[in-house]
């Protein structure tokens, strides 16, 4: 080999030296980070439960006090939620509509 040759050589074997360590620092990184997330997300969990917890005995407990109230707020937000989804799906079907008169216009 020439002179030019072996320095090609050992500058692409250098590249190939700081690219594969620089694969691995990443790797290493990044479980890190994976299991930092891992328990952070186990942490909020519990809390997020904890509070869900709190929050659903609080709401047994008006239920008890106020069955009436409760009932008739419950009644609402079906009719609430009926409404929406309704809505959602006119909604839907017009863009539907929308879209197969654009398709029909460009053809």
């Amino acid at each position: 080999m020439d002179v030019k040759t072996q320095e090609s050589a050992g500058w692409a074997n250098e590249a190939a030296k700081v690219a594969h360590d620089t694969v691995d620092n990443l790797r290493e990184y990044a479980a890190k980070l994976e299991d930092n997330v891992g328990k952070k997300a186990t942490v909020s969990a519990g809390r997020i439960g904890t509070g869900l917890e709190g929050r659903a005995k609080a709401v047994g407990e008006f239920i008890e006090a106020n069955p009436i109230q409760a009932a008739v707020m419950a009644f609402g937000m079906g009719i609430w939620a009926s409404r929406v989804f309704k809505s959602m799906e006119s909604r839907q079907g017009q863009a539907g509509s929308a879209g197969k008169l654009r398709k029909a216009a460009q053809s």
